[in-house]
């Protein structure tokens, strides 16, 4: 899992400050089916990207990437 991993720290705290547009844009560079574990982090981050069409809930903590 953690060898598809293309961002350094800095930019995964500024996916999950992100709004919608900047995290679709972020996310060009990861291949899809793509599903996001948001994990503990769920607290400190901007989830309203997370409403979004491209975003859909798969589970609890998990998110898969639409578009």
């Amino acid at each position: 899992m953690f060898e598809y991993n293309k961002w350094n720290q800095e930019q995964w705290r500024e996916f999950w400050s992100s709004d919608a547009e900047k995290a679709k844009e972020m996310l060009e560079a990861y291949e899809r089916p793509l599903y996001i574990h948001v994990g503990d982090t769920k607290g400190k981050m901007n989830v309203t990207k997370f409403e979004d069409e491209c975003f859909e809930i798969y589970t609890e903590k998990i998110w898969k990437v639409e578009c």
